[in-house]
């Protein structure tokens, strides 16, 4: 099916509503101009028969060559295939969220970091592919996450009690020397105030979407003292002990890879 070449005030959409078509179209070509995101509309380019998403990397078209869309069913009905740059389908991303999502699991589940060679292998991709990969998706190195997973246990096997020696090894660090170098890195605090379940301490968390999901952050004035991914808001605030952390909306509106960005250095 060749796709329908009609004007750029062709809008298949629920509109940018209670403006006249003319404007809508016009709106939307100054949104595509700049490059900006639009959530929700996509645009299709007549000459080459494909549809994506605003924002794409692909070559500006000239606008009488343009057509807007709501949603990918109404530009496929129209004859446009999807673009392979942008996938405003998101299968591909989907796909590369599910393989981040194994490694993510198989470093938890692991008591040492896998090395990079075997994470990339059971993800499919080749090693450097794989890293950058799994930074776009949780806005971590996979080193940086093992450390945020053994910060999380750390932090549960202090705040259960355990003498900071045991809760040291048990979370896999090695040595209590690496905790003590730089608390405020690892887990906001000392590991004496840890012990405490943050007692003292101003912890101010927010929740932010991800390509993983519902993504916690929450740090005190020294740093960041913890980074989990849950289903929901209440799983991850009742994954720590009641005293411990303060509702805040901090930043809340930001990336989700900013509020990660000191876990990567």
């Amino acid at each position: 099916m060749s796709p329908d070449t009609g004007t750029s005030t062709d809008i298949a959409m629920d509109s940018v509503t209670d403006l006249p078509a003319e404007q809508q179209a016009d709106r939307l070509w100054s949104a595509l101009q700049g490059r900006q995101p639009n959530p929700g509309m996509l645009y299709a380019v007549t000459t080459q028969g494909v549809y994506c998403r605003f924002g794409c990397p692909s070559r500006l078209p000239l606008r009488r060559n343009v057509r807007f869309f709501a949603d990918c069913a109404g530009a496929e009905a129209a004859g446009f295939r999807a673009c392979r740059r942008c996938d405003p389908r998101g299968e591909r991303a989907a796909l590369q969220a599910e393989a981040v999502r194994a490694a993510c699991a198989l470093i938890e589940e692991a008591e040492t970091l896998p090395p990079l060679a075997v994470l990339a292998a059971r993800a499919g991709y080749a090693k450097h592919h794989f890293l950058r990969l799994f930074r776009a998706v949780t806005g971590l190195t996979p080193g940086a996450y093992a450390d945020a997973v053994k910060a999380r246990r750390l932090q549960a096997a202090l705040a259960g009690g355990t003498r900071v020696a045991d809760a040291v090894a048990e979370a896999g660090f090695g040595s209590e020397s690496r905790v003590y170098e730089r608390p405020g890195r690892l887990l906001g605090m000392t590991p004496g105030a840890a012990r405490r379940g943050g007692a003292g301490e101003e912890i101010r968390y927010a929740f932010t979407e991800s390509p993983l999901g519902l993504l916690l952050v929450a740090r005190t004035e020294k740093g960041l003292c913890r980074i989990a991914f849950g289903p929901d808001e209440p799983t991850l605030e009742g994954s720590w002990p009641p005293a411990s952390h303060r509702r805040d909306c901090f930043r809340a509106t930001e990336p989700w890879r900013r509020n990660c960005a000191p876990w990567s250095r």
